[in-house]
């Protein structure tokens, strides 16, 4: 009798562990699937967006802007173009800065936020965009209003960098495809 208690106990906990085995493996596996799905969605938001600093460097009204920053046709002709943009692309914010890492002019949905003038020298995109690389960062804006997915670029006049373009991506989707990891996927 207590032999076979034994065994039973034996089996029982035999089955314990391999159910739990069994069971943290698929759970590890369900969670890494929904890690490449969550991987994927950050990239298709970035990669959509990411490009515009690069744009902004093509419009000959920007980088004449840069040079003369007291110009109003050129302010006006800069802040219609970054509009116009930020409603072609559906970025949160598109911005000019100048070489010091002030704030020249912004659109998107956030511009009013974005006070001309505002001081950004002191964020990690501005500097590394400075420094003549691509800037990236995560970080809440400077009025506390929700975070986002900050690239920049240099603008070039020559080898010289006369200013940083900069785009606020936001991430407001990744929450829709968060919600959307809950439900099974195809």
């Amino acid at each position: 009798m207590v032999l076979a208690l034994c065994c039973v106990f034996a089996v029982a906990v035999h089955t314990y562990r391999v159910s739990t085995a069994l069971a943290t493996e698929r759970m590890r596996v369900e969670a890494n699937h929904k890690l490449d799905l969550l991987a994927a969605a950050v990239d298709s938001i970035i990669l959509r967006l990411e490009h515009i600093p690069d744009t902004l460097e093509l419009n000959p009204d920007l980088r004449a802007w840069l040079r003369a920053p007291d110009d109003p046709v050129l302010a006006q002709r800069v802040g219609d173009f970054l509009e116009a943009l930020n409603t072609r692309t559906g970025a949160r914010l598109i911005y000019l800065l100048d070489a010091d890492g002030r704030l020249l002019a912004a659109g998107g949905s956030d511009a009013s936020a974005a006070a001309p003038g505002a001081d950004l020298s002191f964020r990690s995109y501005f500097r590394w965009a400075r420094g003549g690389l691509t800037g990236r960062d995560f970080a809440v804006g400077r009025a506390g209003e929700d975070a986002g997915y900050f690239v920049s670029r240099p603008i070039r006049q020559g080898e010289d960098v006369i200013g940083v373009a900069a785009v606020k991506i936001d991430l407001g989707g990744l929450q829709r495809a968060l919600e959307a990891l809950e439900e099974p996927a195809l």
